[in-house]
């Protein structure tokens, strides 16, 4: 992808999408985050920095699925920790 800003976040529990978010609709670049960070830490591959997103919070329960996909290039899949 030549371009991160034509990339999408989506997040989906259990496989049904709840989430949808466009980079191009990030109120900072991408370079000046990591620009910032990198002042005060050095990165190393394999970091995950994780900016938070306004909107209502997706209520979740013990064993859901969540995935949260940004285009092709990343997928991230987690299920929710059973109550004990």
């Amino acid at each position: 992808m030549s371009n991160y800003k034509e990339l999408e976040l989506v997040t989906a529990v259990n496989g049904s999408v709840k989430r949808y978010f466009p980079l191009s609709r990030l109120e900072r670049d991408v370079e000046q985050l990591l620009e910032k960070i990198s002042r005060i830490m050095t990165l190393e591959k394999g970091d995950v920095i994780a900016v938070g997103f306004a909107g209502e919070r997706v209520e979740l329960q013990p064993y859901d699925q969540v995935t949260s996909t940004l285009g092709e290039v990343l997928r991230l899949d987690n299920i929710v920790a059973g109550g004990e």
